[in-house]
């Protein structure tokens, strides 16, 4: 028998899978007659097109990096777009900040991402909030996982793969943790039903969430305690054998390594402590070099517990060693001046300098800190406003934070001179940091502050930086996710900022 079709396979292909009954096109015999149209097969375009099978299908499951920016941002946009029309808000869907704090799943058919799934790890009262505008519910127990922004390629929504992102997210999180998981949804959503058979329960809040809908229904959290996540994992893994067994034995085959994934969700964010890089310095080198300038030149105390000198300073400082210290400068744009906008309000706050202008040596800077500095910038670190910093014996900083926390504000700590009773201390622990040769990250628009609880003094060389090259796990920085913030004097008047109440500080 031999079938011959003499009509465009784009109509071929409609009738095909339109008038013949599915009992027909799962006989084999028959899909061998005709090559014009393969119902077996998914094209796909985001960006370029790609053919793959609908059966025994191959992903690659993956933890998203800064690079996959455009590629996750342009998935949601189209899954949401179909999902819910005009009521999209799209420059919410875009990469953005919270998703360089937190860590998003992605599935790849070969370098085409077709589904994404945020997992955000919340350790707070304060983060709970941050993130979804809600109130904890009363009995959240930290810390705990938000799984949100989840976007599935529309030609697959039928394929299941949202569920077995989840299944994966729920095996990633009970190897990391376990920890709580919690969604946010519309009181109308098809998923409830599917979440409480995996045993959520749900609470519904008024909708003061900010997320990606215009006008958007009441939300429900839906929450899965820890202690019931192995039973869900199982319910969700004998709901996808039967769809397999429904879909005629077809398979999803991904590839994850959940070990490597583990760690990094459990160390990926801006909650640490600190970061330290092997920078190999000879630190006491560098402190006999400079001592004696420190001796012939006045210091700054901007308080009691802390003051010193700068090594750079902006163009035409009055007195270079000092510059800096007073509150003349802009923290928050980045190299070349990129990043966020800030509209002066007063015309004093219009005469404050760009931070990026503070990169001339003054006097203090010796051969070995401009070495120093030197090396910082070839490894894309662009040093600005270096100092050194004194803190005197028992002394305590105020808790405090360095500007808005949505924008990158990362300072390089350097010990000089210190004693074993020194530490920085943040929201997520207390570090020691040493004259080892190494150099010390810290985010500074988080509450933090400095304590030396010793009998000498404490001198460190601090610097501002920006990780614009990725060297550091916690720290990178990426202009593009800060370009369309706005802030104002509130943000860079420090001194306002310096009589926080003290955090609830991790035991890590």
């Amino acid at each position: 028998m031999v079938c011959v079709f003499d009509m465009p396979s784009n109509l071929m292909g409609h009738l095909w899978g339109q008038l013949l009954p599915k009992a027909v096109l799962r006989r084999k015999r028959l899909r061998r007659l005709c090559t014009l149209y393969d119902p077996d097969i998914i094209e796909i375009t985001v960006g370029s097109a790609v053919r793959f099978p609908k059966v025994n299908r191959h992903y690659r499951l993956e933890i998203l990096e800064p690079n996959h920016r455009e590629a996750l941002g342009e998935l949601r946009r189209i899954a949401y777009k179909t999902l819910f029309g005009d009521r999209v808000e799209q420059d919410k869907l875009a990469w953005n900040a919270n998703d360089l704090l937190f860590l998003n799943l992605g599935l790849f058919v070969g370098d085409h991402l077709t589904a994404s799934l945020r997992i955000s790890v919340i350790e707070s009262d304060e983060e709970f909030r941050r993130v979804t505008l809600q109130p904890p519910p009363p009995t959240v127990h930290y810390p705990l996982v938000i799984l949100s922004r989840g976007a599935t390629l529309p030609e697959l929504s039928s394929q299941g793969l949202h569920s077995h992102l989840r299944l994966n997210a729920m095996k990633l999180i009970q190897a990391a943790g376990p920890w709580d998981i919690l969604g946010t949804m519309e009181a109308d959503s098809p998923r409830l039903k599917q979440l409480q058979e995996l045993g959520y329960t749900f609470e519904t809040c008024p909708n003061q969430w900010d997320g990606f809908l215009k006008n958007s229904q009441p939300i429900v959290l839906a929450t899965l305690d820890r202690s019931r996540l192995q039973e869900a994992i199982s319910k969700l893994e004998a709901r996808l054998r039967k769809k397999t067994h429904e879909n005629d034995g077809a398979t999803v085959d991904i590839a994850f390594d959940i070990e490597r994934a583990a760690h990094r969700l459990q160390t990926h964010s801006h909650r640490v402590s600190h970061e330290r890089l092997d920078f190999d310095l000879d630190n006491k080198a560098m402190w006999n070099e400079v001592r004696p300038l420190l001796e012939r030149f006045p210091r700054y105390d901007r308080s009691p517990s802390v003051g010193g000198w700068s090594l750079q300073s902006h163009p035409g400082a009055p007195n270079p060693v000092h510059s800096g210290w007073p509150i003349e400068f802009l923290p928050y744009n980045g190299p070349g001046n990129r990043g966020p906008t800030w509209t002066p309000r007063t015309p004093s706050e219009s005469q404050l300098f760009d931070v990026q202008s503070y990169e001339h040596p003054t006097e203090l800077c010796t051969p070995m800190f401009q070495r120093l500095l030197e090396r910082l910038t070839a490894a894309g670190l662009t040093p600005r406003r270096a100092r050194i910093i004194r803190m005197p014996p028992n002394a305590t900083m105020r808790w405090h934070q360095d500007g808005s926390p949505r924008i990158y504000q990362v300072r390089i700590h350097v010990p000089l001179f210190t004693n074993e009773s020194c530490f920085f201390e943040s929201e997520f622990g207390r570090v020691q940091m040493r004259t080892d040769g190494g150099i010390y990250f810290v985010h500074i628009n988080r509450p933090h502050r400095a304590v030396n609880e010793g009998d000498t003094d404490r001198y460190h060389f601090v610097v501002h930086a920006w990780d614009t090259l990725g060297l550091t796990r916690h720290h990178r920085y990426d202009p593009s996710l800060y370009q369309f913030e706005t802030h104002h004097a509130d943000d860079v008047d420090l001194e306002r900022q310096f009589n926080l109440p003290p955090p609830k500080v991790s035991p890590k």
